[in-house]
C-alpha cells in the first residue's frame, strides 16, 4: 500500500504509522522526523488501527468509539490460533461497524467494507496478525499488526 498523494479537495490525516507502506509491513506508531499527510486507503488503514488500538469509551463524547481487544488479549489466555480468531472477529465487527456508521461525507476510498484476518503468528508473548481492509471504492489492502503481551 502506498500512501495516496491527490489530496485536491479532500481533507488529509498526518501518518502516525510511518512505515506503513507496503503490504505486510509490521506497523509502528510514531511521529517520525518527515511526518506524512495521507489520505485514501493509507487513511483508512490508520484510522481502523486508531480505532482497534484504542479502548472503547477512552472517548467520553463518543464511548462507542474504540474497541476491547487489546484489554482481552491481554486479561484473556489465549491459547490457540482459534482463540485469536474469534477475539478478533468480534472486536473487528465492532470497529467496522463504527466506522460505517461514521462514514457519512467520506469518500469511497476512506470508507470501509469490511476487514479479515489474513493469517496469525502466536507465541507465549506476541502476536501477528496479517489484516486485510476492504474499501467501498473495491481496493484491499493488507498490512502486518504485531503485539506483545507479558503472559
Amino acid at each position: 500500500m502506498t500512501p495516496s498523494f491527490n489530496y485536491q479537495g479532500r481533507k488529509v490525516d498526518l501518518s502516525i504509522f510511518p512505515d506503513l507502506t507496503v503490504p505486510n509491513v509490521a506497523v509502528d506508531a510514531r511521529l517520525g522526523n518527515d511526518p506524512k499527510a495521507i489520505a485514501g486507503a493509507f487513511s483508512l488503514v490508520q484510522n481502523y488501527l486508531r480505532i482497534l488500538l484504542t479502548p472503547k469509551g477512552h472517548y467520553p463524547s463518543d464511548p462507542d468509539m474504540g474497541s476491547n481487544f487489546l484489554a482481552q488479549l491481554r486479561s484473556t489466555r489465549i491459547q490457540y490460533p482459534t482463540d485469536l480468531i474469534h477475539l478478533f472477529l468480534i472486536e473487528s465487527a465492532g470497529v467496522v461497524r463504527w466506522m460505517k456508521n461514521n462514514s457519512a461525507g467520506l469518500p469511497d476510498d476512506e470508507v470501509i467494507q469490511d476487514a479479515t484476518l489474513s493469517s496469525t503468528v502466536l507465541t507465549p508473548s506476541t502476536t501477528s496478525l496479517t489484516i486485510e481492509i476492504e474499501t467501498r471504492a473495491g481496493t484491499a489492502v493488507s498490512f502486518l499488526l504485531p503485539v506483545n503481551w507479558s503472559l
